[in-house]
């Protein structure tokens, strides 16, 4: 009997397993490791652009430049850790969605300003803040109409885009498939508030992440929460152009407050149920679970 050509292997290999086209979940500890190492390279790296230039500490243009290469090169990891075989669209949930949920998320934006402001105005008031402590309002008020514009640009379009991306995008959904929706949205509203200063704006912030990562889950796509953060950065920056006509947004009195609270839980139930009743926001959050 003729031996056979090529010769069979004594030990025959086997195909690789195919890709993991899965997304890791992540731990609430690993999302917090990933939001401070993301803060910490931004603060380095605005460190190392005011000792190299001088006046680069009030620059809000320099100060967004540095957040985006931190936050661009940890999303980066995360992909690699948490969906290396995953679309990039699809982890960050950049899909198609019900329509109403962008008007939704942009009256949403503003009306949780309210109540957001009037938390922040009463811890200042019990704690204040250094006086000489530079911020966005005296950067603002230095700059020059053309700065201004810039400044107004990054804070409404460029900076609500790269948080979303991160908080609600990179983090959302390998955190969901580790704790739920619930601990999702109340853990990356957390991280969200404390990864901005001052200290006493960090839980009025937290608030509105959470309210972000609600906007995400009922529509199952990025969009709505990015409109929604952009309006709501978009109302700080009106009151920057028309203080001291809008002042009273500032410190609102409590009247106002429940006007806005009553309508940010109206608008949070129609988008609610605009999220249990759209076939299109149905199919997106099918999508949000599944898709790779």
């Amino acid at each position: 009997m003729s031996p056979s050509f090529p010769p069979e292997p004594a030990h025959p290999s086997h195909p690789p397993p195919p890709p993991d086209k899965s997304v890791r979940p992540m731990s609430a500890l690993g999302a917090a490791g990933w939001t401070l190492a993301a803060t910490v390279l931004f603060l380095w790296l605005v460190g190392l652009t005011v000792s190299l230039r001088s006046g680069a500490e009030k620059d809000i243009v320099n100060a967004f430049g540095c957040q985006a290469i931190a936050y661009l090169i940890v999303l980066f990891f995360i992909l690699r850790v948490h969906a290396p075989e995953v679309s990039i669209r699809a982890l960050l949930g950049l899909r198609r969605t019900a329509f109403a949920f962008y008007p939704l998320g942009v009256g949403l934006g503003v009306a949780i300003g309210l109540p957001a402001n009037f938390l922040y105005a009463q811890t200042v008031a019990r704690f204040p803040r250094p006086a000489d402590e530079a911020g966005l309002v005296e950067a603002f008020l230095e700059a020059g109409g053309g700065k201004r514009a810039g400044i107004a640009l990054i804070v409404i379009a460029f900076g609500p885009l790269l948080e979303e991306v991160f908080y609600r995008g990179a983090i959302f959904r390998p955190l969901r498939g580790r704790h739920g929706v619930v601990a999702t949205c109340v853990l990356t509203g957390m991280f969200f508030g404390l990864a901005h200063m001052p200290w006493q704006s960090q839980i009025p912030i937290a608030l509105v992440g959470v309210a972000l990562a609600l906007v995400r889950h009922w529509s199952g796509a990025l969009g709505p929460a990015i409109a929604m953060h952009a309006a709501f950065n978009a109302v700080g920056v009106a009151q920057l152009y028309l203080s001291p006509r809008l002042d009273v947004l500032d410190a609102p009195p409590w009247w106002l407050v429940a006007i806005g609270t009553a309508v940010t839980l109206g608008i949070a139930y129609a988008a609610h149920a605009t999220s249990q009743s759209s076939p299109v926001a149905q199919i997106a959050r099918q999508r949000d679970v599944e898709e790779v």
